[in-house]
């Protein structure tokens, strides 16, 4: 009967991979082919546990446990490689803990061990593939792997932390991440603690078979909430380099750009135009463009146009209307026509001049 969860864990996992193989491109792959990896290694002991309950065949804990730590280390360099804006490769000390982790089982498996204090438990219960008597005789390879995993899982809630803190990526994309952890990952890391703790009471011979059902249903409900969810995924792989530029080089030229329109106002001119902004700013016009995209998610014509907009506000809480007309207060503002006042104060506000004004009556 255990057999038909697991079969909807793989069709479910089936059905993210493919998503996030079709969205990947060379603008995002920097980054999404470790989040295909994560969730290819997810179906990989998904597999396992399948082919266990259906013909009793299972991997060596060994290659289990590598795979599960191999998991939460390609997680995190995928996090990590977002705030870095660029692929963070896997070096030696991210094999560490895995070398660790196969000195430790060879040694417990050679009766080589420094504690000694589980004991057969009375029933096997096979957890998302893994069984107590993977670790009988073997406690340090069982404290090694749970290391491991509390590790990674502080390592990479860390990271998600400082990218809610950090410039390097706008507040758009740390909410896509954000999201990413409240509907997913975070439930996705209590499974991970939960499991080597789960097992370490049915190794004391305290079984928790309620645990063990919770946590399963936990996990099939993760992955359908990525299923019925799709731009939790989607949104992460719109995270993209852009022109190969940083964030933050970005964000320093937004804020030149910023600078230049409050100080020099010249926006005031209805023919004011990208190219003046450039000659005003010292930037360049493809940099001037890549940096409001990036940071303001305007066109150049509408960030130009949103000052224009907010000197109107101004002026209308100054009075300006009582004296003067709708057409008068459009010119003043930069604007070559009210038609097109109308039309982009009701883009960037929401509702016309007309309704400003009486709102601010």
């Amino acid at each position: 009967m255990e057999i038909y969860p697991v079969y909807l864990l793989c069709l479910l996992l089936i059905i993210i991979i493919s998503r996030i193989k079709t969205t990947i491109d060379k603008e995002n792959n920097y980054h999404g082919n470790y989040l295909l990896t994560y969730f290819i290694l997810l179906l990989l002991i998904t597999l396992n546990l399948g082919s266990y309950l259906l013909i009793d065949f299972k991997l060596p804990s060994i290659i289990l446990t590598i795979t599960w730590v191999l998991s939460k280390i390609i997680f995190f360099l995928y996090l990590k490689s977002i705030l870095k804006q660029k692929r963070v490769k896997i070096t030696f000390k991210y094999f560490f803990p895995l070398i660790i982790l196969l000195l430790s089982y060879f040694l417990n498996k050679s009766e080589i061990r420094f504690f000694n204090f589980f004991q057969i438990p009375y029933m096997n219960q096979n957890i998302l593939g893994f069984t107590a008597y993977d670790f009988i005789g073997k406690e340090d390879y069982f404290i090694v792997f749970f290391l491991n995993t509390l590790v990674f899982s502080f390592l990479t809630h860390f990271t998600y932390y400082k990218s809610k803190n950090t410039e390097v990526i706008n507040h758009k994309q740390r909410e896509f991440i954000s999201n990413f952890f409240i509907y997913f990952y975070n439930q996705i890391t209590f499974v991970s603690i939960s499991l080597p703790l789960i097992l370490f009471l049915y190794l004391l011979d305290k079984p928790s078979d309620i645990s063990v059902v919770l946590i399963k249903l936990l996990i099939i409900v993760s992955y359908t909430i990525l299923i019925i969810k799709p731009d939790l995924l989607k949104n992460l792989l719109r995270i993209k380099i852009v022109n190969n530029m940083s964030l933050i080089e970005l964000k320093r030229i937004f804020n030149i750009l910023n600078n230049t329109m409050e100080t020099k106002m010249r926006y005031l001119d209805t023919n004011y135009n990208q190219a003046n902004l450039s000659i005003d700013s010292g930037v360049r016009i493809e940099l001037i463009r890549n940096a409001i995209k990036s940071h303001a998610k305007m066109t150049v014509p509408l960030y130009i146009n949103s000052f224009r907009v907010e000197y109107a506000c101004d002026q209308i809480k100054n009075g300006f209307l009582k004296n003067y007309s709708m057409d008068a207060l459009a010119e003043k503002s930069g604007f070559n026509s009210l038609k097109n006042f109308n039309r982009v104060f009701k883009v960037l506000k929401e509702i016309t001049p007309s309704e400003y004004q009486n709102n601010n009556a």
